[in-house]
């Protein structure tokens, strides 16, 4: 029986070896995890106004890109009006161009049909 109460005692001792390393280790990783949990508040105290004044930044950028982008549009327009003007007075003023074209082809017909006609005459009474 000795020798059964002594190996029972060896696996009684190992046994709380094993459970007291198995606590110096779990206290080792809590301290560890909350080392790293305090970190990570630190750090997310100190990161919450930058994510705060970015967060406006976008707010802002994101405001004037909606209004470039609606002075675009209105600036589209405004060039698409121009450029029927342009069409517009571009055509009449070919339309004029070709009225005094033809204005002036017509009085140089009736100035060659006067000059004809005083030839004639002249020819005639000769």
């Amino acid at each position: 029986m000795p020798e059964i109460n002594g190996e029972y005692d060896v696996l009684l001792t190992e046994l709380l070896e094993d459970a007291n390393n198995m606590r110096n280790r779990y206290d080792e990783f809590s301290q560890f995890m909350e080392a790293k949990i305090a970190e990570f508040v630190l750090e997310r105290k100190l990161l919450a106004p930058k994510l705060g004044q970015l967060s406006q930044d976008i707010a802002i950028t994101n405001a004037q890109r909606s209004q470039i982008q609606a002075n675009l549009v209105q600036m589209k327009a405004e060039v698409e009006q121009l450029n029927k003007l342009v069409n517009e007075l571009t055509t009449q003023r070919d339309a004029a161009y070709a009225q005094i074209r033809n204005l002036e082809l017509s009085r140089i017909s009736q100035k060659k049909t006067g000059i004809r006609r005083v030839v004639l005459r002249r020819s005639q009474t000769k």
